[in-house]
Order: C-alpha cells, then sequence, then structure tokens
C-alpha cells in the first residue's frame, strides 16, 4: 500500500533572520544596560561583604579600570572596523555572499559586551576613593576582560575562516539548506486518490527517504539489477536523478515481478 502524500506549505525565511536580528540587538543593548548597572551596583555590595580580590591601592585600581575602559573601547572600534571591511570585500565579490554568511549579527553581541566592559569600568572607576578601593569590584573587571579576550578571538578566528573560498562555499550551502527545510517543512499526512494500478498495489514495498530534503544524484544501477534478478523483483523508481525528494518521499517501488504493471 503507497504511503500517503506529505503536504507542504510554504514558509519564508526572512523571519527567522529578523528574529535573529532582533535577539541580537537585543542581547548587546542588555550587556551594554548591565555593565553600567553592575557598575555601580557591586562596588555598593562589596561594601557590606567581606574584602576579597587582588590587592589593589587606590592609585592601582584607578589606572586598571582606567586602562580596561580605554582598551575596550579601542578593540570594539577595532573590531567594527574589521567587519566593515570583511563586508566590503565579500560584497564586492557578490552581494548575496554577505546574507549568505549569516552571522555577522553575532558581532553585534561582542560589540555590546564590549561596551558593557567599558561601561563597568568607568562607572566603578567613579566608586573608588583614597579610603575605600573596592578590590573585589576591580578584580572583577579583570576577569572580564579575560572572558572579551576569548570571545574575540574565538569569533575573529570563525571569520577568518568564512572569507575563504571554501568557507564562503560552506555559508551557501548551509543557507540553501536552511531555505530548503523552511520552504518545505513537513506537514501533515494527506491521501492519495486511487488509480489504476491500486490493484497491484498489494505487493509493493516502497522505498521512501529518511533523511532531510536532498537532491537524488547516482543510482546503482548494475547492483540493483542483480538484487532485483537474486530475489525475482522489480523496482520501479518514481523520481528521476536531479529530482527533489522531501524527508519521507517515496522514491522508489520494489514488487514480484508478477506483481503490477512494467
Amino acid at each position: 500500500m503507497t504511503p500517503p502524500a506529505r503536504a507542504r506549505a510554504p514558509r519564508r525565511s526572512r523571519g527567522s533572520n529578523r528574529a535573529r536580528n532582533v535577539r541580537s540587538r537585543g542581547a548587546a543593548v542588555l550587556l551594554v544596560v548591565l555593565g553600567a548597572f553592575l557598575g555601580w551596583a557591586v562596588p555598593r555590595w562589596e561594601q557590606h561583604l567581606p574584602s576579597t580580590g587582588l590587592g589593589f591601592d587606590a592609585s592601582t585600581a584607578q589606572a586598571t579600570l582606567a586602562a580596561i575602559a580605554g582598551g575596550m573601547i579601542t578593540l570594539a572600534g577595532f573590531i567594527v572596523t574589521a567587519i566593515t571591511l570583511v563586508i566590503q570585500t565579500v560584497q564586492s565579490m557578490s552581494p548575496r555572499l554577505v546574507s549568505a554568511l549569516g552571522h555577522f549579527s553575532r558581532y553585534l553581541v561582542l560589540f555590546g559586551l564590549l561596551i558593557g566592559t567599558a561601561l563597568y569600568a568607568l562607572v566603578a572607576l567613579s566608586q573608588v576613593q583614597n579610603d575605600l578601593v573596592p578590590r573585589g569590584s576591580v578584580t572583577l573587571a579583570v576577569g572580564l576582560v579575560l572572558v572579551d579576550s576569548v570571545v574575540v578571538l574565538r569569533l575573529l578566528a570563525s571569520l577568518r575562516h568564512a572569507v575563504t573560498g571554501g568557507g564562503l562555499s560552506r555559508g551557501v550551502a548551509e543557507r540553501l539548506r536552511t531555505v530548503i527545510d523552511q520552504t518545505y517543512p513537513p506537514g501533515p499526512a494527506v491521501p492519495v486518490p486511487p488509480t489504476a494500478d491500486d490493484t497491484h498495489r498489494g505487493a509493493r514495498v516502497p522505498v521512501v527517504h529518511g533523511g532531510g530534503p536532498a537532491v537524488l544524484l547516482s543510482v546503482d544501477e548494475p547492483r540493483l539489477v542483480r538484487l532485483a534478478a537474486r530475489h525475482g523483483l522489480r523496482i520501479r523508481f518514481v523520481r528521476a536523478i536531479g529530482d527533489f525528494a522531501g524527508a519521507g518521499a517515496t522514491i522508489a517501488f520494489v514488487e514480484p515481478v508478477g506483481g503490477g504493471g512494467g
């Protein structure tokens, strides 16, 4: 019995891209606001806690926080310049490749992290006094610098691999697979209307594509012929080479030689 066909409703992919951009912008704004808030709140909380952290005096803490704030602002400017140059270079090849990369929105989060760290250091700097040094706040600022450095190095390494020829090809392939998955999502089962061959379908065994949406590239015809001759079967393909096959699509039918039509 032939399995029921699957109905697929077209769906555009802009929704996911727009949602990703909105999430990235929201995360960047949240990191900036959180950095400013922590720079104000942590030194105040520290007054009611035991003294912890690295040993800083007032002048050293001020110099450290000022250096962190200046360094993060400079690094954020460098990231913006690097991303701009990469986008211009890729766009000169083809404007479509910029959207095919699809991961530049992550650098908005990185930018928010750097600016948030700079704001944290600047606000915490205003809390440093000669008789009151928030050692834990300065130690936290040093830890944020380490986190920012790791994130920057990781994203720059991924960007370097992405703008190579192989990286651009992989980006286009991943983008194409995403569009296919979103355009042809699995749908509810739809009954197939009866045809003239229904009298022979009881002996048919369908060969169903079990993976995601794909294209039929090749068939090992000699091996299939040997298997069919050995077991007295007939293999009837319902899709040709180059045809698109969605998830759960029937590729061929296997039936006894004395079963259905040729």
